[in-house]
């Protein structure tokens, strides 16, 4: 019988990634799961992940973390904006922002 707390709990552990070290910007956390948790939380991770692609709910511009997309997808957008651009002599601007520490 599987136990609430194997499947909760989790041991996380901090990675340097690069720079200052005394900043702590430079380091991510990373969560260790046993075995037993990482079951349940694939199941639900496919289910909410079909889901949201079954009921449209996540724009096409999102490619992060969807199945059978990746940021190749993005900038090959990005490129073809350009061409086009190009093509009709029209001014493109662009600006990218990084969410994650936002």
């Amino acid at each position: 019988m599987l136990r609430e707390r194997e499947w909760k709990d989790a041991t996380i552990k901090v990675l340097y990634k690069k720079g200052d070290r005394s900043n702590c910007n430079n380091y991510r956390g990373i969560s260790l799961l046993s075995h037993v948790g990482k079951v349940p939380i694939k199941i639900i991770t496919n289910r909410l992940s079909a889901f949201c692609e079954a009921n449209n709910i996540l724009p096409e511009e999102q490619c992060g973390f969807r199945h059978g997309r990746s940021t190749v997808d993005m900038l090959f957008v990005v490129r073809h904006l350009q061409e086009l651009g190009r093509r009709k002599k029209i001014p493109l601007y662009m600006c990218f922002v990084d969410l994650n520490k936002a």
